[in-house]
């Protein structure tokens, strides 16, 4: 879905926005409703559980707020793209990576790839 467009002016697939909005309606509810627990040894509570009430709405505010800008750098970084035609954008519509980093990528993805098996990480 990412393309070079301010984000509305592309709909998402019916089956994207019903499983988006399922799975921050579930999210939400659970986030707000949680038992005082202490998991980990990290007291938690619901965010609905205390004051300020509305603790969840400002949230959903604070992240609305910085997809607009995510999304104006997306857009930014577009027409920069095209404007300086950087990494051959316009030959091509996409980005092409130059043959040293290609190579880079090609004699470390090995060593790469050890490393964060040794990490633990996903």
């Amino acid at each position: 879905r990412t393309n070079e467009n301010w984000f509305w002016t592309t709909a998402p697939a019916p089956i994207l926005m019903g499983a988006g909005a399922l799975a921050l309606t579930i999210s939400t509810v659970i986030a707000c409703t949680w038992p005082a627990t202490y998991p980990d040894g990290v007291y938690t509570e619901g965010l609905a559980r205390r004051k300020p009430y509305e603790f969840a709405l400002y949230i959903w505010l604070y992240c609305i707020g910085w997809w607009f800008i995510q999304d104006a750098a997306k857009v930014l970084t577009f027409y920069i793209l095209k404007k300086y035609n950087l990494f051959g954008y316009n030959d091509t519509g996409k980005l092409e990576m130059p043959a040293s980093a290609l190579q880079y990528i090609k004699d470390n993805k090995e060593k790469d790839m050890s490393n964060k098996k040794k990490s633990g990480h996903h």
